[in-house]
């Protein structure tokens, strides 16, 4: 393929930018078009590239090195190519870890690895999510995605995947707490992606055990009386996010995340309440009936919401994750597919049908 077949539009780049400008205020240093364009072009064509079989995938943190913990500083900074940052993909696959990036009179330079949950502040990243599939994103908000053959901007009026899945949570939480347990989810939803291995969760109600008729009983691995540990790391990451939570909190929601997300790679659903605890893993859907139609919704692009004959959904994962939620309405569901792929399912009231959030990855995560 040539190179001048992936060249990012003038407008696209100025519109990312007028985004990030909206979502930050100031940030300092803003990248110029031509660096941003730049920087996409390199991550694209590193996107291509195969490592021992597996595609490079990776994060690049735009900003200058910090005073703090968590970030390995290169004794001298380094070029930013395409092959450069393949090279350097296996140690940034995890989502976690991010290249950092500076500007500099050639255009910009790596300067070293940075641990995300170090940082105190949001963050401007250009992200690979896989093949010829870029995102670029401010803190928690994704404002473009780039590929192959399009470049859009992240429309966050449509049905939204974080909006979906917030649902399943007691309207007796607050906003902030509706908040902190989403994006927690969106984090464990990332972790199982980047696992590479595909899986399943099944958001379910506390409040009682309806859910368990959709599934195979006895539970695989029933957890009792259920795992704490990503309840109490949100928890108290919540209630320390007014100061600002220190790098220790944020190492411990990070593991309580990977630990969770790590669960997903038995084969079979993990099952967490909407406290975010664990309730039991390698759980088996056995509800049978199914909708005769699904809207599907494409999380980016401009495609109209489509309806999907049940059929034609997906694998056997996807199809059993719609049973579930056509089964269990105030459910919802996250399938991560082997090729990276998120889709997040809900029966939604106001629609009257099981909705699949399709590309996920590129708005929730």
């Amino acid at each position: 393929m040539p190179l001048s077949s992936f060249e990012p539009a003038p407008g696209i780049i100025d519109e990312v930018l007028a985004s990030l400008a909206a979502a930050s205020g100031v940030l300092r240093p803003t990248p110029t078009p031509a660096q941003l364009r730049a920087l996409i072009e390199a991550a694209f064509w590193a996107s291509l590239y195969t490592d021992e079989g597996r595609q490079a995938t990776f994060a690049l943190a735009w900003g200058a090195p910090f005073a703090g913990p968590g970030q390995l500083r290169f004794a001298a900074s380094l070029p930013v190519s395409p092959a450069s940052l393949a090279q350097l993909s296996p140690a940034l696959r995890t989502g976690q870890m991010l290249l950092g990036v500076a500007p500099s009179d050639e255009g910009f330079v790596a300067w070293g690895i940075l641990d995300s949950d170090a940082v105190g502040h949001p963050l401007f990243v250009v992200e690979v999510l896989g093949p010829g599939l870029i995102v670029v994103r401010y803190g928690a908000r994704n404002l473009a995605l780039f590929a192959r053959d399009r470049a859009e901007l992240v429309d966050h009026g449509r049905l939204n995947a974080r909006h979906v899945l917030q649902r399943v949570f007691g309207a007796e939480l607050s906003d902030a707490e509706r908040l902190a347990r989403g994006d927690a989810l969106a984090r464990v939803a990332g972790a199982m992606r980047a696992l590479g291995y595909g899986g399943a969760l099944l958001l379910v109600r506390g409040a009682h055990r309806t859910w368990e008729r959709s599934l195979q009983q006895p539970l695989r691995y029933a957890a009792s009386p259920g795992s704490d540990v990503l309840h109490v790391a949100v928890t108290r990451s919540q209630a320390s996010s007014a100061d600002g939570a220190s790098v220790a909190i944020r190492a411990e929601l990070a593991r309580s995340v990977a630990f969770t997300a790590s669960l997903s790679a038995v084969d079979g659903a993990v099952i967490l309440d909407d406290s975010l605890r664990v309730l039991g893993f390698g759980a088996t859907i056995s509800a049978h009936d199914e909708p005769a139609t699904v809207m599907a919704v494409r999380a980016v692009g401009q495609l109209e919401p489509t309806q999907l004959p049940f059929d034609q959904l997906g694998g056997t994962r996807h199809q059993s994750a719609a049973r579930f939620v056509w089964a269990e309405r105030d459910a919802a569901a996250v399938v991560a597919s082997h090729d990276g792929e998120v889709t997040v399912l809900a029966w939604v009231e106001e629609l009257g049908q099981v909705v699949a959030i399709q590309q996920s990855h590129a708005s929730l995560l």
